[in-house]
């Protein structure tokens, strides 16, 4: 099969020629690559094979003091970068990447929300859409005031990763970097964000202002203890750039329509694009409405989407048409729950050009989480 250059059955597969790869990777970003990048893993497991333990088994974080986190706040003296860290692999075309623990809001805490353990949803929250300001925020000429200790802490284990791994690994920022939409919900709460986008612009653009400009802060204060490599840097998917690079989410989008996202969050994605020379956004399937959007942003790097099945998404044939039309202006990852077939259906209907393929292979019926044919 067309994909078979992968690391079927969780083998590391074969080494890549450094050069090579960088020079694939430099044709991707000007959607002038011949063949797709591939990561293709099999897996009968949870989806995001990067979360340290099975989301149905529960999480276990270990502690500063070596105890396991149960239910409760997260703070900054409890942890330590050792205890918390996890090794994940990166195969195919992609280069192997470590960063710091990705299950951590690390962006919300920045900006002053405690994140809450759940041990049993295997997940580390902020907020829980309810925010931490009063619903009058709007009336109190409120200012974020940024947590230096989680700010410190991200440093420190983003340096602790250069410190231990740098060689057989490369060091990327952290896997997940909230947008400034999805913190300024922990914030002031869902509903009050489109509200604010109603009632209260004025004030809505100061604060996603002040939020934009943290959250560019921290992503360069972890690219300045990075190592350079070969030239550039490298993505949480492994993907090479010939310069700077980050990326972020803008989840709450999935609120509002394509109108305000271009009114209200376009401007602030643009500038984080400006400020870095290599950006992805990631989306998931319900923020497909805004993809024609959010690729007309001329400095954006590439667009990553969460492909997950109806009802969270479109259906793969629905997909194809979108994916169709955003290729043509910007490279693509598309991570998703995919068997064998509907991967090579991809791969024949979608142009190389731009193309990037990460999944875990899905048999039809091991998991509830699946396209069906």
């Amino acid at each position: 099969m067309a994909w078979c250059r992968d690391n079927q059955k969780g083998g590391e597969g074969k080494v890549k020629n450094i050069e090579n790869l960088i020079k694939l990777h430099r044709s991707w970003w000007k959607l002038d690559n011949e063949k797709p990048l591939l990561s293709i893993t099999y897996s009968r497991g949870f989806l995001w094979s990067w979360m340290k333990n099975d989301h149905r088994q529960g999480m276990e974080l270990i502690l500063q003091d070596d105890s396991v986190a149960k239910d409760g706040s997260l703070t900054p003296d409890m942890l330590s970068p050792e205890k918390v860290h996890y090794t994940p692999l990166t195969v195919g075309d992609m280069f192997r990447t470590i960063s710091p623990f990705g299950k951590i809001p690390w962006m919300e805490a920045i900006c002053g929300v405690t994140p809450q353990i759940s041990v049993k949803a295997n997940s580390i929250w902020a907020g829980f859409g309810e925010g931490i300001w009063p619903d009058d925020w709007w009336t109190k000429d409120m200012d974020v005031e940024i947590n230096k200790e989680w700010l410190d802490l991200l440093v420190d284990m983003t340096k602790y990763c250069v410190d231990k791994f740098s060689g057989p690994f490369i060091i990327t920022q952290t896997s997940v970097m909230r947008g400034p939409l999805d913190v300024m919900a922990a914030l002031i709460g869902d509903k009050n964000v489109v509200v604010a986008m109603y009632k209260h612009p004025k004030e809505y653009h100061k604060l996603m202002t002040r939020l934009t400009d943290i959250i560019i802060m921290a992503m360069k204060a972890q690219n300045e203890v990075i190592p350079r490599f070969r030239g550039g840097m490298v993505n949480q998917w492994g993907i090479w750039a010939p310069g700077t690079i980050t990326r972020h989410q803008e989840d709450e989008a999935a609120y509002i329509s394509p109108k305000f996202y271009k009114e209200f969050v376009m401007p602030y994605d643009r500038k984080i694009c400006q400020s870095f020379d290599y950006t992805t956004i990631h989306f998931h399937a319900s923020h497909h409405i805004h993809g024609d959007a959010v690729t007309d942003i001329p400095e954006l790097g590439a667009l990553q989407l969460n492909l997950e099945p109806p009802p969270y998404g479109p259906t793969l044939s629905e997909w194809i048409p979108i994916l169709k039309r955003l290729i043509k202006k910007k490279p693509l990852i598309l991570n998703g729950p995919l068997t064998r077939k509907q991967i090579n259906r991809l791969l024949t209907e979608l142009p190389p050009q731009g193309l990037y393929i990460s999944v875990n292979v899905e048999e039809a019926g091991t998991s509830y989480y699946v396209y069906r044919d």
